[in-house]
């Protein structure tokens, strides 16, 4: 058994000390959130010069110009314009997959890297994990593709399974309920656990292929061997990585919430009070809490990724020193 205390005291020490880090961890962990928020309108005391009456009638006959409007700008623009538009559209879309594919890949790279350099106490920065990232990218979009395609093979054929014996046993009510028995209610934990198998061979495969430069099929092969010889240990990370990171984020969200949702109470009092517009300087100071809240909630998604690959990071070399040296 893992001693797991260790394990997380040493993660807590790495996120401490490696500032750096954080960067990978808040790619990983999403980035900045935005919102928006709507504006009000203004009221008169001047009376429409308008029969109430004639009301519906008024705004079909201007919702019906509107449309015929939108109707004839529609049928002038040309299909070339069109397919254009669509193809550009497409392009930015495929633009941005691609985008985020190798940003996301790249930050869990230079984070591996990076932790692992960081749990030998040599430095870490920007300059020495995100060029040992940028090697590994490449291998771990092609893992991702990998596992994606065996993900879709096992779901199709499960679907597949499930759905031809349900058409050969569906002529009776019982033959039915024998079907959910024996057919879909295996198929759903048999998918729940090709799940839980699938998260840790992805954690394993990620770190052969940037710790112990594996191929992504290797690394694949070698994973699955690890999580089926190491399942308790892992899944016993797994829940505690999930139980501490999400009672860290409850309980610091809920902290921020306290420290910036209280002052912000307090400015906005006034105007609540005496049912008016708050003045340009309370939305200034609004808008600057908001910022900070934004950034302090990042700042902790970001810890607390940087403390699950840390936590990862010890489990693997534990078990990679145990397992022994992989097939390359």
């Amino acid at each position: 058994m893992l001693d797991y205390g260790t394990i997380i005291k040493r993660s807590v020490e790495v996120v401490k000390k490696n500032r750096w880090l954080l960067v990978y961890g808040a790619l990983i962990a999403g980035g900045f959130a935005s919102g928006g928020s709507a504006g009000g309108g203004s009221s008169s005391n001047s009376k429409p010069d308008m029969n109430l009456e004639d009301l519906p009638q008024k705004t079909s006959s201007v919702l019906g110009e509107s449309a015929n409007i939108f109707r004839d700008w529609l049928a002038s623009v040309s299909p070339l314009t069109w397919a254009l538009l669509a193809g550009g559209i497409l392009l930015i879309v495929i633009i941005g997959i691609v985008a985020a594919l190798i940003m996301k890949n790249w930050a869990k790279a230079s984070l591996i890297s990076g932790a692992q350099l960081a749990l030998n106490d040599q430095p870490t920065d920007l300059s020495n994990t995100s060029p040992l990232g940028k090697a590994k990218t490449k291998s771990l979009i092609i893992f991702s593709f990998i596992s994606g395609g065996i993900t879709l093979a096992v779901i199709i054929l499960l679907t597949i399974i499930g759905g031809l014996t349900y058409v050969l046993m569906k002529g009776a009510p019982v033959m039915t309920v024998l079907w959910g028995i024996f057919i879909a209610f295996p198929t759903v934990i048999a998918l729940f656990t090709f799940f839980i198998f699938l998260t840790m061979i992805s954690i394993y495969a990620d770190r052969l292929i940037v710790l112990k430069n594996l191929t992504p099929w290797n690394a694949w092969k070698k994973a699955l061997s690890l999580s089926k010889g190491n399942f308790l240990d892992t899944a016993v990370m797994g829940i505690i990585n999930s139980v501490t990171t999400g009672i860290f984020g409850c309980l610091t969200t809920i902290i921020v919430l306290l420290i910036l949702g209280i002052p912000s109470l307090i400015i906005l009092l006034p105007s609540l009070i005496n049912k008016k517009s708050p003045p340009p300087i309370v939305w200034v100071f609004l808008v600057i809490f908001v910022l900070l809240f934004i950034v302090t909630v990042t700042l902790i998604s970001a810890a607390t990724a940087v403390f699950k690959f840390s936590n990862w990071n010890q489990v693997f070399n534990e078990v990679f020193s145990k397992e022994g040296q992989p097939n390359e």
